[in-house]
């Protein structure tokens, strides 16, 4: 009896179209299949840049996308891989010619989790990024880097759940409304100054 065949699953692969805003449909993109390839469709109407950020920050490991350089008008780059089966990204879009950044926005592959790591620097809390992004029903993981406990302010039941009312290292689901909400930091045993930043949850639609 032969044993039986090893039929591979087809790759699926998504696309993000991007208009003359530089703003990304979806904003937040939520891809369920672990390895899903993503393209980008530029309808900016200008030759544009995406460039994507390592998570957590400041790791040392390689991005989930390698960055697009020169994108062209009515161009459709990739199908990209990612460097990751499971995986989470923030990327900024530009003008290649210059011009404002516009993002962060986000990308959720699979399991994958976007990473907010908080330190005492100096007076106060630090949170890197400041500004990260999630997408709607994706998942945000607040980590402490230097051991220390910090309560969060401002991301409650109607934005996280659960609510995130301390830096925990859990993974959190993002249930609020596309929308940016500016969050609080302490760190009561040392005293000086509260820190915070901003997390943008992005339509995933």
């Amino acid at each position: 009896m032969s044993a039986a065949r090893n039929i591979p699953m087809p790759q699926v692969t998504e696309q993000i179209s991007i208009d003359s805003t530089l703003t990304p449909t979806p904003q937040g993109a939520l891809y369920a299949t672990a390895g899903t390839e993503v393209e980008f469709y530029n309808n900016s109407g200008t030759t544009i840049n995406i460039t994507f950020s390592a998570n957590p920050p400041n790791s040392g490991n390689a991005p989930l996308f390698s960055n697009i350089v020169g994108l062209q008008n009515g161009a459709t780059s990739g199908p990209w891989p990612p460097a990751s089966s499971n995986g989470s990204v923030n990327y900024t879009i530009t003008q290649t010619q210059g011009g404002p950044v516009v993002g962060p926005f986000s990308i959720q592959i699979g399991t994958g989790v976007i990473v907010v790591s908080v330190k005492y620097v100096g007076n106060a809390p630090v949170s890197t990024p400041l500004t990260v992004a999630v997408p709607q029903n994706g998942q945000l993981e607040m980590q402490s880097s230097d051991g220390n406990t910090y309560p969060v302010t401002g991301l409650g039941s109607t934005v996280f759940n659960p609510a995130i009312s301390t830096v925990d290292d859990a993974d959190h689901t993002a249930i609020g409304a596309p929308n940016s909400y500016t969050y609080g930091t302490t760190l009561g045993a040392i005293g000086g100054g509260s820190g915070g930043g901003k997390v943008i949850i992005g339509s995933n639609t």
